[in-house]
């Protein structure tokens, strides 16, 4: 009910003849914002105007149904286009005002004298009727209801009035994989839950209509005395609101006649929250006058303790509840939103809800109000059958005259055990969907038959009165097995490993071992051969062991890209992998050519060098300066030589710069100032204090030589600084390659260095 003052509802209750010398003057005051065009009742032409408002239309009550409202009415004189536009309508009484409601204009006919047009308009539930698959793939679940609702309403532009409603709090969680779903399914499913209905208010917000308890509500007298006609104890007011109460509607106020139903629609006494027919669910009361919620996604895969608590929570706003089913015609009460109480003050008081209502006229006001129901309820199937299900759990029990089926389903896993009975046949079957796997087994008076099926691979026996059928890629059998043929004298004996019979014939026969005297056939797949002779044919992937010698001029191995062959003394092959070469032990050859190469794999990013008479140098492949001896992270400790070191140093492979500059001079001098003596810490622990004395600088110290005259020491040879990666100490991995950034718990690690002999040369330069 619209919240505006008791005087003003006191000028809308006595509006009708006689009651009053004339109808209170009232006007329309039509605003669209985006034309900045206002429309009034002097433009509206008389008795077009009708509003019909809907909370359900069913004729059974069904929460969660959100309906869209329809105004309709003929302007005169208007030439701009209003398809498409949103208006704001205003009902002015008295210069009060009273809202009734923002539409968007769905059609706009202009009549044959082209001066009028027929508007047709629907509030902004029809905003809802909108696919929001994408929306909801997108949702960032888990999320509370509340959250998921408001979210969808932000998505659909439309605002929201706040209500505090029984669930929610409760989680919702990602149970579906639509590609396409309807905004108003969604929001009929989120209302639904919540026992209440979804309702476009007079100031274009999503309402949330919860229909107040009918205490008070009762049948004539004249069904006396039947006393299970009381659904609701006279005082028992728990769930009243008093701000809520029934809006009093007098004989005068109507225009006969007022038809009401002979029955009292029984108040729901039973809530059953469940995923399809048959299937327990969630139940909360203990009457037989139950309501079903049945299909709603968004309690798929809900515990029954957490099924439990939100059927508990619903029920509070569908217990309680029962009404006379009704038709009227009375004064237009435009404060009036379907959801409110009305009692009529006939011969008995007789009150009602409203559940669809229309408003006619614009002096002279007409309201239609009603509410559909049968005595008991019939089976309410949900707002969401059509929904494909990703998530959820249910037990189903159906039975009927003709078959017994029990069903039990975990979606989320993907499990299913089903057993189907019937008079002439009793089946059962478990499906693993995600794994691909099913099993069966069908019993008939004359037949049984089982089945598996893996991922397409099936295995079946069938056993009936003429024999066992085994179908299936492999069969194994343990224990004692006797076949015995019942047409002729024979027997075979298959005894653990062995088979005892006179003679196997086949096209193919494999086995682990095979013990014959002779055996003669175009191929033999095994994976080892033992034999004192084996001669001709083919022999691929064959372990050979024997006592005696045997002798190949070559063994030639034919691989998928390459070809190894195996002579009397040699290998030739592009690739020799061996985890180790003569135990360890040094290797020696006595080969007399001219060059040795060791080719070691470039993947471990180890060298690879050759030997050419005395020279030991890297291999040509690599080019000339390619080759490093040693690496920052692993250095040789010392390196022994009868003569020093050669460093090149031909003019035709330099390039000429110039003398020392003034600033290279000062660091000079200043690097001399930095000679010490030091000892190695590594030779320290090792030496203790037999480790040796060195004379050198800082590399560090160096560094800032250069920096503070404005040099950059990384420009000059003598400054070296070197980074790898470690890990546990180590800076390859077990394949010898090194670390590097990207690799797991790592540790980067920098070493500064000087060439010495170019801090000799920029040294004695500057002298």
């Amino acid at each position: 009910m619209l919240d505006i003052l008791d005087t003003i509802k006191a000028l809308y209750n006595n509006d009708i003849l006689p009651l009053v010398a004339e109808n209170v003057p009232k006007e329309l005051v039509i605003y669209f914002p985006d034309l900045n065009l206002t429309i009034e009742t002097d433009q509206v032409v008389d008795d077009s105007f009708s509003l019909e408002e809907k909370l359900c239309s069913d004729t059974d009550l069904v929460f969660g149904s959100c309906e869209a409202s329809i105004i309709k009415f003929t302007l005169a004189d208007v030439n701009q286009d209003l398809s498409g536009k949103e208006f704001i309508i205003n009902q002015i009484v008295n210069s009060y005002t009273v809202p009734l409601g923002v539409y968007t204009v769905d059609s706009c006919k202009k009549q044959d004298d082209l001066r009028f047009k027929d508007i047709t308009a629907y509030d902004r539930m029809r905003k809802a009727d909108i696919d929001v698959a994408n929306w909801y793939n997108s949702l960032p679940f888990p999320l509370t209801l509340a959250a998921f609702r408001a979210s969808l309403l932000n998505y659909l532009g439309i605002q929201e009035e706040l209500k505090a409603l029984p669930n929610d709090a409760m989680i919702v969680t990602k149970t579906i994989e639509p590609s396409q779903i309807s905004g108003r399914d969604v929001l009929k499913a989120c209302e639904e839950i919540n026992g209440c209905f979804g309702h476009i208010n007079r100031f274009g917000k999503f309402a949330h209509v919860v229909l107040e308890p009918s205490y008070g509500l009762y049948p004539a007298v004249t069904l006396l005395p039947a006393d299970d006609l009381f659904p609701v104890s006279e005082n028992d007011t728990t769930y009243f609101e008093q701000t809520s109460a029934a809006t009093q509607v007098s004989t005068a106020m109507c225009i006969p006649p007022v038809i009401f139903e002979e029955y009292t629609v029984k108040e729901i006494d039973k809530l059953q929250i469940r995923q399809e027919e048959g299937d327990i669910g969630a139940i909360v009361g203990t009457g037989a006058n139950a309501y079903v919620i049945e299909g709603n996604f968004l309690v798929y895969g809900k515990s029954a303790e957490e099924l439990n608590t939100i059927a508990i929570n619903a029920f509070g706003n569908m217990q309680k509840r029962p009404y006379r089913p009704y038709q009227s015609n009375n004064v237009g009460l435009s404060y009036i939103e379907v959801g409110d109480t009305i009692a009529f003050n006939l011969t008995d008081v007789i009150a009602g809800y409203v559940f669809k209502r229309t408003l006619t006229g614009i002096q002279a006001l007409r309201d239609a109000f009603s509410a559909q129901g049968n005595e008991e309820r019939k089976q309410n199937f949900s707002v969401n059958k059509q929904i494909i299900q990703l998530q959820g759990k249910s037990a189903v029990l159906k039975r009927n005259v003709e078959e017994l089926s029990n069903t039990i389903t975990d979606v989320e896993s993907g499990l299913e055990s089903k057993i189907e009975q019937t008079a002439g046949q009793l089946q059962v079957q478990i499906t693993d969907t995600k794994n691909n796997l099913q099993s069966q087994i069908t019993q008939q008076a004359g037949q049984i038959e089982l089945k598996v099926d893996a991922a397409g691979v099936i295995a079946a026996i069938n056993l009936s009165g003429e024999g066992i059928k085994i179908d299936a890629t492999k069969l194994n059998l343990n224990g004692y097995v006797t076949v015995t043929n019942l047409n002729t004298p024979g027997q075979t004996i298959i005894d653990g490993r062995n088979l005892k019979t006179g003679t196997v014939t086949a096209d193919e026969v494999r086995t682990s071992w095979v013990y014959a005297g002779n055996i003669n056939a175009s191929q033999i797949t095994a994976g080892t051969m033992s034999a004192n002779r084996i001669s001709g044919g083919t022999l691929r992937g064959v372990t050979i062991i024997s006592e005696y010698e045997a002798s190949f001029p070559s063994v030639r191995i034919q691989g998928t890209s390459t070809t190894t062959e195996i002579f009397g003394g040699n290998i030739d092959c592009n690739n020799i992998t061996v985890e180790s070469i003569n135990g360890g032990e040094p290797i020696t050859t006595d080969n007399k050519r001219d060059e040795i190469n060791i080719l070691y794999s470039a993947t471990t990013g180890t060298a690879q060098v050759t030997s050419n008479g005395n020279n030991f140098r890297p291999h040509s492949s690599y080019g000339d300066n390619e080759v490093s001896c040693g690496s920052p992270s692993y250095r040789w400790t010392q390196v022994y030589a009868a003569t020093s070191t050669i460093s090149t140093s031909d003019r035709n492979l330099k390039e000429l710069i110039g003398s020392l500059t003034e600033a290279e001079k000062r660091v000079a001098q200043r690097i001399k100032q930095l000679f010490i003596t030091f000892k190695f810490k590594d030779a320290i622990v090792k030496k203790g204090d037999n480790a040796r004395i060195h004379i050198g600088v800082f590399a560090q110290d160096v560094k800032t030589a250069f920096e503070e005259e404005g040099l950059n020491p990384y420009n000059y040879a003598m400054f070296c600084s070197d980074t790898w990666y470690e890990k546990d100490g180590m800076a390859v991995d077990g394949n010898e390659k090194p670390y590097t950034a990207d690799s797991d718990g790592v540790m980067q690690i920098t070493r500064l260095s000087l060439r010495y002999e170019e801090v000799y040369g920029f040294l004695f330069a500057a002298s």
